[in-house]
């Protein structure tokens, strides 16, 4: 202890470093720093001229806005009564449940994810939640002064500026306006009250997404909506209990199983959970597109063999039979340190490919025709796929005969197999058949460098495994005939198509991307010339020619036998398309990383593609997430463009079914409405998914230094 005053040592006086005081705010503060802003009187004049111009032109947009929804002579009952016309198009009632459990799915999938993966969602602060609250009690306030009246019942009349009388305002105006001022009063006084104090507080970011759902729940049970009344007339009417009694379920079950989740994660392991749950992921939008929307009428001959329909060329033929024998040939590449059994396999490969074409052109060729004129065009196998084939196969023999390392042998392998996957499309064969071989090609490829233990080659195989039963179901389901009667092409309509389409494309988009960032980066010549080669061609054409060419064109470049569904080839397009700009946004990732990760993922002994998968593509990824979300949102957008070719998708019904009906109810000239309630519906979820990705962008720093 000592007697000396504190600040002073040794006799010295030190200054005494207090707090900072925090800057003045207020209102008052705020106009003068953002509106009223300069350093000199000219520049604070017309800055607040300025201000005050382009407030009022603001105010006048909204005016215009709220005029136009609340002007008793818009039908918007049209957008009411058709709703389930352009969520789900052609979809029969009687099988609506389904969408139902659809929704159901990735809400309980959601719930799970937010609390093994999300934390609950993390917290929001009070005082983002107190100024959000009062800002939107302003908005409130300010659309129900603005919304415009007759011009006698204006209280203020200038060119740029009216406000109507209250005496004119309707019942529900008065509430909307009141609803504000409490949401206003609310947030000011909050903040006003707790000052700094609210920063430092927060809340759960989950309760405000149950409080939203309560809000909703009692707002559909509660609120009136418009509904047609005769040809041309329109009253209001509560929302029907198909729709609110589904909604409360769902959101019910949302809640449960975020209660359930955070029980099983204490019990189970959190790592075994997070597995599960990635499965059901990938697994349950098939699931969902192929068996619960679809009703597929399943064939159980084709699916187990037996009739008309070999084993082998069954279902669960051709899983079992490339599960064993794929997977045995995978176990062994995953962990390839036993030279004998590599040369075994790579000699039994090659021999498959070297003597077995021949044999299939043997069979269904005369050997003399050949010599002498050639494979004609209709045989079964051409003759330079059986040449390169077989040029492969030799190669595949030499290098299980002369090669003396287990791991080199491995990389011939998926070498050879790479260059079967491209054979295969000019081979006559099940196209199942195709995609399970393309499959075995790419994970021989990355075997051996996702293996290396044991540990790490079961996660291979069983992630081969997983790839067989998705290819065999998809296509099952696929080939089955639909139980649905619907009025229409296919069950497949408004924006449940759209969201079909903008999922699939975005989901098939991306490793095309990045496969082709990798390319174009390349240090070898030939994949940097067809990377930037693709690229190129695909961005230097609009989206929709290339959706004409999918709908139109396509078919007619397809070898014969070969043949898409119209809704698979749009997919594919918007798939291609997309991939072209999320490789350039990889591509400048990628060119960001410095080069002492590279020596670094060199020095740890890390191979190439090791180095690349995890350490360089992670970090150029995060680099240009702001990018690839701009991305992901031109791409939910541009599903529109499938309207042009006449896919039924939400705005081709928003723009010609419902302003074309007239029976039971007329909704010719509609569309002025109709086009504005899609506007505000794609604004609404890009909105929305970038608000998200900025959360989460801040929540694994990106952006800070």
């Amino acid at each position: 202890m000592t007697d000396q005053p504190q600040g002073i040592v040794h006799g010295v006086v030190e200054d005494l470093e207090l707090p900072p005081e925090p800057p003045p705010h207020g209102p008052k503060i705020w106009i003068q720093e953002n509106l009223l802003g300069g350093d000199t009187p000219t520049a604070r004049v017309l800055n607040g001229l300025l201000s005050v111009i382009f407030g009022l032109i603001a105010l006048n947009i909204l005016q215009y806005v709220t005029s136009y929804i609340f002007e008793p002579s818009r039908r918007w009952s049209a957008v009411t009564f058709n709703m389930k016309l352009m969520m789900v198009q052609a979809f029969p009632q009687a099988d609506l449940f389904r969408i139902w459990v659809s929704v159901g799915i990735f809400f309980v999938l959601v719930s799970f994810s937010l609390v093994v993966w999300g934390g609950g969602g993390g917290r929001l602060s009070m005082f983002s939640l107190a100024k959000g609250i009062r800002n939107i009690g302003v908005l409130f306030m300010i659309v129900a002064i603005m919304h415009g009246a007759p011009e006698t019942w204006n209280l203020v009349s200038l060119p740029l500026f009216t406000i109507d009388s209250p005496t004119a305002w309707s019942l529900a105006r008065v509430v909307f306006f009141l609803l504000g001022l409490a949401l206003f009063a609310a947030g000011f006084l909050y903040l006003r009250a707790s000052g700094d104090a609210a920063k430092e507080q927060s809340v759960p970011v989950l309760s405000l997404l149950v409080a939203g759902m309560v809000i909703i729940t009692t707002a559909i049970w509660l609120i009136k909506l418009p509904v047609p009344e005769g040809q041309f007339g329109e009253t209001t009417a509560s929302i029907a209990r198909t729709t609110t009694g589904p909604w409360t379920i769902l959101f019910a079950v949302a809640i449960g199983s975020y209660f359930l989740a955070r029980v099983l994660v204490r019990v189970f392991d959190p790592a075994l959970i997070k597995r599960i749950l990635l499965f059901l992921w990938v697994f349950s939008y098939p699931i969902i597109i192929m068996v619960i929307q679809r009703k597929p009428v399943l064939l159980w001959g084709d699916i187990l063999g037996g009739g008309p329909t070999v084993w082998w060329e069954s279902g669960l033929g051709l899983f079992v039979l490339f599960s064993l024998i794929g997977g045995a040939v995978i176990w062994w590449l995953a962990l390839s340190t036993d030279v004998t059994v590599g040369r075994v396999i790579a000699i039994a490969m090659g021999a498959v490919l070297a003597i077995g074409t021949w044999l299939v052109v043997n069979a269904s060729n005369d050997w003399e025709d050949i010599i002498r004129d050639g494979v004609p065009e209709s045989a079964a196998l051409p003759l330079w796929v059986a040449i390169v084939a077989a040029l492969a196969g030799i190669a595949l023999i030499a290098a299980g005969l002369l090669i003396p390392d287990g791991i080199e042998i491995a990389r011939v392998i998926g070498l050879i197999m790479g260059v079967v996957a491209l054979l295969v499309w000019f081979v006559p064969m099940l196209f199942v058949v195709r995609f399970l071989l393309i499959t075995f090609a790419l994970t021989a490829i990355a075997a051996p460098s996702f293996g290396g233990s044991t540990q790490a080659r079961v996660r291979v195989v069983a992630v081969w495994i997983a790839l067989v039963f998705l290819v065999v179901v998809t296509f099952v389901l696929g080939e089955a005939e639909t139980a649905l009667e619907f009025q229409s092409t296919t069950f497949l309509g408004g924006f449940n198509f759209s969201i079909l389409l903008a999922i699939t494309g975005l989901v098939l988009s991306f490793p095309l991307g990045v496969v082709l960032a990798l390319a174009r980066t390349s240090t070898m010549p030939i994949f940097r010339l067809l990377a930037t080669g693709y690229i190129e061609l695909i961005r230097s054409v609009p989206m929709i020619t290339w959706l004409f060419f999918g709908a139109v064109m396509l078919p007619v470049f397809l070898p014969d036998g070969i043949t898409f569904d119209e809704i698979v080839r749009v997919i594919g397009i918007v798939a291609i398309f997309n991939a072209a700009y999320v490789a350039e946004n990889v591509r400048g990732g990628l060119q960001s990383i410095g080069k002492g990760q590279y020596e670094a993922a060199s020095a740890m002994g890390l191979s190439t593609v090791q180095s690349t998968a995890l350490i360089v593509l992670p970090q150029a990824i995060r680099a240009v997430l702001p990018a690839l979300v701009g991305s992901i949102i031109v791409s939910f957008k541009d599903t529109s463009l499938v309207a042009i070719i006449g896919l039924a998708d939400v705005l081709f019904i928003a723009k010609s079914f419902v302003p074309g009906q007239t029976s039971p109810h007329n909704f010719l000239g509609t569309q002025p409405q109709m086009l504005f309630f899609i506007a505000l519906f794609y604004w609404v979820f890009t909105f929305s998914f970038s608000r998200m990705a900025l959360r989460y962008e801040k929540s694994i720093g990106l952006g800070e230094h």
